[in-house]
């Protein structure tokens, strides 16, 4: 084998180990989100039974994460970047009608209702767990920081000073009116829906 054929195998080699380890880690991640979909509570759920879940070894999923913190961390940022393509229509738009926001604010509402078991584990353990608290913070401080520069747009009146805080006010109010308000019944999410855009639409508004 001369010396080009064998560094383009190696290359070969080298990213279908990395496809395999990429694809390795969306199945522990999957794994745990059927779990807490599945109402199994997160101060119970064991490293051993993400594994088995994942039909990995204990071994393999340390390979990935060093600990359940990390895998917690992770999680969150996952649940949350989903959410990202939901809301750029309304942040490419300098000023969007309330039927507008009221898309996008349904279209999450849509996405917490499918992944309600796991965020619900999140947030259970991040009332205990120092750790967690930190990753769902910097995870909400991700959809704070997305609204912080939609208001900067749509709110010039306001200073950087007053935008941080007011956008980190909106993504706490959402996460706790989902968190707390969305029913077991898709068909009553309405009222929560246009309470949402409501509230969006209101400070987006200059005065």
């Amino acid at each position: 084998m001369d010396l080009v054929t064998n560094r383009r195998a190696v290359s070969v080699q080298r990213r279908v180990g990395e496809d395999r380890r990429a694809a390795t880690r969306i199945r522990i991640l999957a794994a745990a989100r059927d779990l807490l979909s599945a109402g199994e509570p997160m101060a119970v759920m064991t490293v051993a039974r993400v594994a088995q879940q994942a039909g990995v070894s204990r071994a393999t999923f340390y390979l990935h994460f060093p600990d359940k913190r990390q895998l917690i961390d992770e999680l969150a940022r996952d649940l949350f970047a989903q959410w990202t393509p939901i809301s750029s229509p309304m942040l490419l738009e300098p000023a969007p009608t309330r039927d507008q926001i009221a898309e996008v604010v349904s279209a999450v509402v849509v996405a917490w209702r499918h992944h309600a078991g796991a965020l619900a584990g999140l947030i259970e353990v991040a009332e205990y767990d120092t750790d967690a608290r930190s990753s769902w913070r910097a995870a909400i401080g991700q959809v704070a920081a997305t609204i912080e520069a939609w208001l900067l747009v749509v709110r010039p009146d306001l200073t950087a000073q007053e935008t941080r805080p007011l956008a980190e006010v909106i993504a706490w109010a959402a996460e706790r009116s989902l968190h707390q308000m969305l029913t077991e019944d898709a068909g009553s999410d309405g009222p929560l829906v246009s309470a949402l855009a409501e509230l969006v639409w209101s400070v987006g508004r200059i005065p």
